[in-house]
């Protein structure tokens, strides 16, 4: 018999295959320039843009967050915020805060292809068969710069 950690090592690693192969989503990720970084200069002294690198690009699954994200919040709090939503990556995801993730497909919304959302943060869980990470944003966000374009703003 095995010892107990191999045995739950052997479930984890049955759990993260099958929770893959429900990702039926897809995903895109990038990351722009580190902000810290001093901005290259060309010849005339203009800022040298840096095109954004993938980080991601595969299966997930999107979800929406609301009923634990509202859980002891007031009317107020969400005022201002856009559109929240959460998603499940492979374990090998690693996301940041501040990446822009752009849904590529997805099975059963398939109005959420082209949005644009930005990487809150990384929601971490003991025993979890995934990554799962909490957005912000939707299709009002430009791609390159995760500003908003919505009309009069």
């Amino acid at each position: 018999m095995l010892p107990a950690h191999r045995q739950l090592q052997q479930a984890m690693a049955a759990l993260t295959a099958a929770r893959g192969e429900q990702m039926v989503d897809g995903c895109f990720v990038t990351r722009g320039p580190d902000p810290g970084q001093t901005p290259e200069l060309d010849a005339a002294g203009n800022v040298v843009a840096t095109p954004p690198v993938t980080v991601y690009d595969g299966p997930c699954t999107l979800f929406d967050p609301r009923g634990a994200q509202l859980a002891g919040r007031t009317a107020n709090d969400q005022a201002g915020v856009p559109n929240m939503r959460g998603v499940k990556l492979p374990h090998s995801a690693d996301l940041r805060p501040g990446d822009l993730l752009t849904v590529t497909a997805a099975a059963f919304s398939p109005g959420l292809v082209g949005d644009v959302f930005v990487v809150l943060g990384e929601e971490e869980r003991t025993y979890a068969t995934h990554r799962r990470y909490l957005l912000r944003g939707s299709s009002w966000l430009s791609p390159e710069a995760g500003a908003s374009t919505a009309p009069g703003s």
